[in-house]
């Protein structure tokens, strides 16, 4: 069984486009991706309980806001979004990116077992991953160079993965 985690990002005054991602993982490979996100977490957080205090949203970890607004060296934010990456870019969720699917636009859904649920996205690490997925994908589309934009050669090399 395949489950997807959906994340948007949306747009902005300066930005009109609206991002929507997922991230799919095979149900035999729930556990090893929530524990690595779990591990992060005890070390950025000291704990792996899920809460709006725990979360991890890339957007807050790259711009220093909530969660992360004391996290004033850059190298170390880009460091916890490239560890962050290191889980999206496991194998489990990097086949689809890397052999396509079956079918001609996608894979042939030929049993859905249930419709979409809506949660915060505090109580889900796998919605913490798609979120993280998203923002750098908008990020990677968006001018990051812009006047008065924080910008480093280690987060640029980032980008290029």
């Amino acid at each position: 069984m395949k489950l997807i985690f959906f994340d948007e990002s949306k747009n902005a005054p300066d930005y009109p486009h609206y991002h929507l991602g997922a991230i799919c993982l095979d149900e035999s490979a729930l556990i090893d991706v929530e524990g690595a996100v779990q591990a992060i977490a005890i070390e950025v957080f000291g704990s792996a309980e899920l809460s709006s205090g725990t979360e991890f949203h890339a957007s807050e970890i790259f711009h220093r806001k909530k969660n992360f607004k004391e996290w004033h060296d850059f190298g170390r934010r880009v460091a916890l979004l490239s560890r962050l990456v290191d889980v999206l870019s496991r194998e489990s969720l990097s086949n689809y990116k890397a052999a396509g699917t079956d079918f001609a636009f996608g894979r042939e859904i030929k049993n859905l077992v249930d419709s979409v649920h809506f949660t915060q996205s505090h109580l889900s690490r796998f919605l913490q991953l798609a979120d993280v997925y998203v923002w750098l994908l908008r990020f990677r589309n968006r001018k990051s160079n812009l006047p008065g934009r924080e910008t480093s050669g280690s987060f640029q090399d980032f980008r290029a993965r």
